[in-house]
């Protein structure tokens, strides 16, 4: 009986020494998997973070683009403008000189002509 009971004490022994050795891996390998698991989550941090500065980059660039058109677009009406209002100042007098010459006599005319001559 003694001896049965070794023999039965030391497969117990090496069972438990056998399965602490297993715990033991498997702690390992979870350790393993927590550092992967964090590992990916930082890439997928790290991507979202790219995809947001990508995002605001592209916003800040049609912001910018949209300031350029509409200087583009104040320019040009300046440009107009300055074209537009001496032309109209021109068009006054005209009309200003022929509401003049409209209102004078042939005899008035012609003394007009001569003096422009």
């Amino acid at each position: 009986q003694r001896c049965l009971r070794d023999y039965v004490s030391k497969r117990l022994a090496t069972r438990i020494t056998n399965l602490q050795q297993e715990v033991q891996k498997k702690e390992v390998l979870v350790k393993q998997l927590e550092v992967e698991r964090a590992e990916r989550e930082q890439e997928c941090n790290d991507m979202a973070l790219r995809h947001k500065t990508a995002q605001i980059a592209r916003e800040v660039l049609e912001d910018q683009q949209a300031e350029v058109n509409m200087r583009a677009h104040y320019n040009q009406q300046k440009a107009v403008t300055g074209v537009l209002v001496p032309l109209h100042k021109a068009a006054q007098g005209l009309k200003a000189d022929h509401r003049r010459l409209s209102k004078m006599t042939r005899a008035q005319l012609a003394a007009f002509w001569d003096t422009c001559r």
